[in-house]
């Protein structure tokens, strides 16, 4: 059985495209004679990418044609000529002429759309959306439509969804009323660590830490990308109590991607005079990022978007306590490895980071670094897909 691994997206939008990557990375070691799988690029920088790490890959080229195919996409009058007249978008061309009898999007990606005849498996990593629609990113150039018509689609056709955590799981049934049997639970396996552990011998993280040339204080480290969900304006927040009360221990380290909040977060810190108290640094490497949270304090997060995101789990694997928003904790296991914060009130956030102790964060940090050895098994990860794959080819035999 020849399956194709639709790999979508960039590595100047890390969480997404590094979640996909290490995904990727984990089914190539799938050693099953009863299948091939061949990894699908959608441009030359990510193919090569992957070429270089010895993935076994094809290019489907975003072309002009296909550009102009997709924006029409958009109207009702052109898809409904694509029914009558039974048009192919080019990616269904693609997937027949390259014979493939399964595909798995990494991503949420509306080329499942055009699948045809062969079957999908489809990841979706949240409901954000539904969940969050006053943000701006949800709502800019008919985001919050775009993607509803996207998991009404998927849940119903896909061969089976797999989510990140049982929680996103149950608001699937619950808001969207599909079959809970085609939804599979596979928890994130952050590309971060196994990097880390590649590379530890090789590289001295300490030296490119030292390359930030950052003050001698207790970094508060938030890898996230700049969007208002993100709630990085909770974090200044905590910043400007934290100055007003002539507590200069701490440092806030902000590093992500750039998006529409990025001025506006910059603008606060200016306006509250916090230049001193927090920093924003531009899209760092993969190693500085490993290097900032070996050499951070703690780790923050209280985003208002998950349950489940990736620094939750990194923070886990580096053994550093992270500040999670209390709102995303489903399950008490998860509660006891890590400390939640209310995220209408950094005052609270100030006052428990303050009282922080070695020896709560060593009880903490080793629960975590437990919780996560359990649940971002690569062998958990492999089995999963090989159960999904198995329950394939028994239906499959129905009509192959």
């Amino acid at each position: 059985m020849k399956i194709g691994v639709l790999f979508e997206g960039s590595p100047k939008k890390p969480g997404g495209f590094y979640q996909s990557l290490q995904s990727a990375t984990i089914l190539k070691e799938i050693n099953d004679n009863k299948m091939m799988l061949e990894f699908i690029c959608l441009d030359n920088e990510t193919s090569s990418l992957l070429k270089k790490k010895n993935f076994n890959v094809r290019l489907f080229s975003n072309s002009f044609y296909k550009k102009i195919f997709n924006f029409f996409m958009n109207f009702q009058f052109f898809n409904n000529l694509i029914l009558n007249y039974k048009l192919r978008h080019p990616f269904t061309k693609f997937l027949n002429k390259n014979n493939y009898d399964l595909v798995i999007f990494l991503s949420p990606s509306v080329l499942s759309y055009h699948c045809g005849k062969i079957n999908f498996i489809m990841n979706i990593w949240d409901l954000d959306h539904k969940k969050n629609s006053p943000f701006p990113e949800h709502r800019m150039g008919y985001n919050f439509l775009k993607r509803e018509k996207l998991i009404n689609y998927v849940v119903f056709h896909a061969f089976k969804t797999v989510v990140a955590d049982e929680k996103t799981k149950e608001e699937l049934v619950n808001i969207y009323n599909c079959d809970e049997n085609k939804l599979i639970v596979q928890p994130f396996i952050p590309y971060l660590p196994q990097l880390h552990e590649d590379t530890k011998k090789n590289y001295d993280f300490k030296k490119i830490f030292n390359q930030f040339n950052l003050p001698n204080k207790k970094i508060i480290l938030y890898p996230a990308t700049f969007w208002a969900h993100k709630n990085h304006k909770y974090l200044i927040d905590a910043a400007k109590i934290f100055k007003d009360n002539k507590n200069n221990d701490y440092i806030f380290v902000f590093c992500g991607g750039g998006s529409a909040n990025l001025d506006f977060i910059k603008s606060e810190i200016n306006k509250l005079a916090l230049e001193n108290s927090c920093l924003i640094l531009p899209l760092v490497s993969d190693l500085e990022l490993i290097s900032l949270y070996l050499n951070s304090h703690v780790i923050a997060m209280p985003t208002t978007g998950g349950p489940t995101n990736l620094p939750l789990y990194e923070s886990f694997y580096f053994k550093k306590i992270i500040f999670y928003s209390e709102h995303l904790i489903y399950e008490k296991e998860l509660s006891k490895c890590l400390i939640t914060i209310d995220i209408d009130k950094p005052a609270e956030f100030c006052k428990k980071i303050t009282n922080l102790n070695e020896s709560q964060k060593k009880l903490i940090t080793e629960k975590a670094f437990e919780f996560y050895k359990t649940n971002c098994s690569f062998e958990n990860f492999k089995k999963t897909y090989l159960s999904i794959i198995e329950d394939f080819l028994d239906n499959r035999k129905k009509w192959k």
